[in-house]
């Protein structure tokens, strides 16, 4: 039976993790290759993971790994998911794990 509410504990409890940024006040810098590195601004930051606004995505897709440096950490990040931003760019979810 589908629930009346359009969303679950689930999700409620992942929005409300959340801690959204104002762009550009963050930066985060992101490779998947040695000497490719691209400059991202963080969307939000939740218990798991980032959310950064990239430019162009050419060359990342659901599942790719990417190492990145924020807040003074080196970070292993795995996509998750890719959106299409109605002003231009995407907002790319990352669930990341620390390198150190």
């Amino acid at each position: 039976m589908m629930s009346e509410h359009p969303y679950t504990i689930l999700t409620d409890l992942r929005q409300s993790t959340r801690f959204e940024r104002e762009f550009g006040v963050e930066e985060v810098v992101i490779w998947s290759v040695p000497g490719e590195e691209r400059l991202a601004y963080v969307h939000d930051e939740s218990l798991g993971g980032l959310g950064l606004y990239l430019d162009d995505v050419r060359g990342l897709d659901n599942g790719a790994e990417v190492d990145m440096v924020y807040a003074g950490q080196v970070l292993r990040g795995c996509i998750r998911h890719i959106e299409p931003r109605d002003e231009g760019g995407y907002v790319v979810g990352f669930e990341c794990r620390s390198l150190e």
